[in-house]
């Protein structure tokens, strides 16, 4: 039920006939001449995803829109994927729906584990436990306590239950988000788990003249910003490994990366109950977070505020806006714990 009607589609993206068997298969030069014939002389063509194609395909667009302006839309191509019409919802519903009916089939023929699951699909056991590793790293499952069963994860759980959309949570978090702005006098803003990274949702800025940049809709690594080391600090220690053992990104020289020192730093986060980032994502920039938990106390977002190094925090103000953070994710988690 798309608005888009014609798409063209390259092998370099899919197996065409596995994934896309109803498809129009094309490549980059039938594609430019396509639409030099159809469109003209076209100047500016919007782009999506540029940062993350392979170099080769990058490098054909370019050369296929010479004389062309090509202008990065992955923002806002990304937040417009937010809104789902009731058609849309209704498939997503459909789907998992589905497969939780498979999934009760399958525990009702085998008792979960890596060993069951593995004949059951006739997988390697070592494949079958990296899959489970990715599934439960994005909350798509999640492992039982004290025991080697999964559950249906918290990403699961949120379609199927119906949850407000991100738009809506935009909406709901914004007087929140003014009041911050406000008292602190600087930038705040609300992110969410997004995998192994954190996702900016909105942001409410303040009338000074020298600001920081809105990262609405942006994606970054859990242990460079504030947002994402509160949630890292709620993780079993098995999850922190797997995520420690991995080849951290380093954006400044600030930017900690070594696991030993992001376990002591995710300790005092969680004795502290906020997350300050100072100069670690980006030169210049300082901030400060602290958690959302929902009514079973499990963290689904974080409140934010950043601004300026030469000016955030101001002198003798660290545990003054702390104690800010703390409060103002205290009530938004009461709220949303118990709305209206």
């Amino acid at each position: 039920d798309s608005a888009v009607k014609k798409t063209r589609n390259f092998p370099v993206f899919m197996v065409p006939n596995e994934e896309y068997p109803n498809a129009v298969i094309s490549d980059f030069p039938q594609l430019f001449a396509e639409l030099k014939h159809t469109l003209g002389t076209f100047k500016r063509i919007g782009l999506v995803g540029g940062g993350r194609m392979p170099a080769d395909c990058y490098r054909q667009i370019v050369e296929g829109t010479k004389g062309c302006e090509l202008v990065d839309v992955t923002d806002a191509f990304v937040r417009l994927r937010y809104v789902k019409s009731p058609w849309e919802r209704e498939q997503i519903r459909a789907a998992f729906a589905l497969a939780d009916h498979a999934s009760i089939a399958m525990k009702a023929a085998v008792k979960p584990g890596v060993s069951e699951i593995a004949v059951r699909v006739s997988l390697p056991k070592s494949t079958v436990a990296r899959l489970l590793a990715t599934l439960e790293g994005i909350d798509v499952i999640e492992r039982v306590e004290n025991s080697f069963d999964y559950r249906i994860g918290s990403a699961i759980a949120d379609l199927l239950g119906g949850l407000d959309s991100i738009a809506t949570l935009a909406a709901e978090v914004a007087p929140h988000l003014e009041r911050l702005t406000g008292s602190i006098g600087e930038a705040s803003g609300f992110s969410v788990p997004d995998g192994y990274r954190v996702r900016y949702v909105v942001q409410v800025d303040t009338d000074s003249p020298v600001q920081v940049r809105d990262w609405t809709g942006s994606t970054l690594p859990m242990h460079v910003v504030p947002s994402g080391l509160v949630v890292m600090a709620s993780w079993p220690s098995e999850r922190v490994t797997r995520y420690l053992d991995r080849e951290l990104e380093v954006f400044t020289p600030q930017t900690v990366v070594k696991p030993d020192e992001v376990r002591d730093r995710l300790e005092g986060i969680r004795e502290a109950g906020v997350a300050w980032g100072l100069e670690e994502f980006a030169e210049g920039i300082n901030s400060v977070a602290a958690p959302v938990v929902d009514g079973q106390g499990r963290i689904f977002g974080a409140l934010h505020v950043h601004g300026p190094a030469f000016r955030f925090p101001a002198q003798g103000r660290f545990e003054d806006i702390s104690d800010v953070m703390r409060r103002a994710a205290k009530v938004f988690s009461a709220e949303r714990a118990h709305p209206g």
